[in-house]
């Protein structure tokens, strides 16, 4: 629901929505506390994705403020 009505409005103001989330089961952690190695190695990886997501967007947004002379 969240992601339905979010994303119209983020791409309107020009935002980046990285479509990626991952999902934890109660079961999967204790005491607020993550147990489940493979959730975090998903976590390690979404986190590693946006890092390469931000620095490309970073370098696209700097190539086209290079591209105008003024």
């Amino acid at each position: 629901m969240a992601e339905q009505q979010l994303k119209p409005i983020l791409s309107y103001m020009r935002a980046v929505v990285v479509p990626k989330y991952v999902f934890i089961e109660e079961k999967q952690y204790d005491r607020k506390v993550i147990v489940d190695d493979d959730i975090l190695f998903r976590l390690n990886r979404l986190a590693n994705e946006l890092v390469n997501t931000t620095n490309a967007m970073q370098r696209v947004k700097q190539a086209e403020e290079e591209a105008f002379f003024f």
